[in-house]
C-alpha cells in the first residue's frame, strides 16, 4: 500500500497519530458511531434518546463552521450535567470533521468504521486478517 485517502478509526489512543506518521496525506475521521456511544456512557438511561437527538446536529451539519455552533449549543445545554461528554467532542475535534470535506454519499461510508465490521461479520468485505483486497475497494465506496 502506498497511501491512504481516508481512514476511519474506532478511537483506539495512537491510531490517528500512527496513520499520519505512516501516510502523512491522510484524513483520519473518528468513527462517529464509536464516539457517540463512548458519549452516551456517560449519559443516564433516562436521558440517553434526547442527548443523542440532540447531538445529531452536529455530526449532521453541512460545514465545519455549522457543526461547530450545534456542538456550542449542546454543550450549554447538556454541560452542567455531562460535562465530560462535551469535552471529548472538542478534545478530538480534529479528526470528527473532516468528513465534512465530502459529499453525503462519502459521509455515510466514513463516519463509521461499522459497515467495515458487518462486511467483515458477514464474509462480504473485509478478510479475516484485515485490510479489504483492492477489488472491493469500488463496493465499499459505494455503499449507502
Amino acid at each position: 500500500m502506498q497511501d491512504i485517502f481516508i481512514a476511519c478509526v474506532d478511537g483506539l489512543k495512537g491510531f490517528p497519530q500512527a496513520i499520519e506518521t505512516v501516510f502523512p496525506k491522510t484524513h483520519v475521521q473518528l468513527c462517529i458511531v464509536h464516539l457517540m456511544r463512548a458519549s452516551l456512557n456517560y449519559v443516564s438511561w433516562k436521558q440517553r434518546k434526547q442527548v443523542a437527538a440532540d447531538l445529531k446536529p452536529v455530526y449532521h451539519a453541512s460545514t465545519p463552521e455549522e457543526a461547530q455552533l450545534r456542538l456550542a449549543e449542546f454543550t450549554a445545554k447538556w454541560d452542567q450535567a455531562y460535562p465530560t461528554m462535551a469535552q471529548m467532542w472538542h478534545r478530538n475535534w480534529d479528526h470528527v470533521t473532516p468528513f465534512f470535506a465530502y459529499p453525503a454519499e462519502i459521509r455515510k461510508v466514513v463516519y463509521t468504521t461499522s459497515n467495515n465490521l458487518a462486511d467483515a461479520a458477514s464474509g462480504r468485505g473485509v478478510p479475516a486478517g484485515g485490510i479489504p483486497p483492492e477489488s472491493n475497494l469500488p463496493r465499499t465506496f459505494s455503499q449507502t
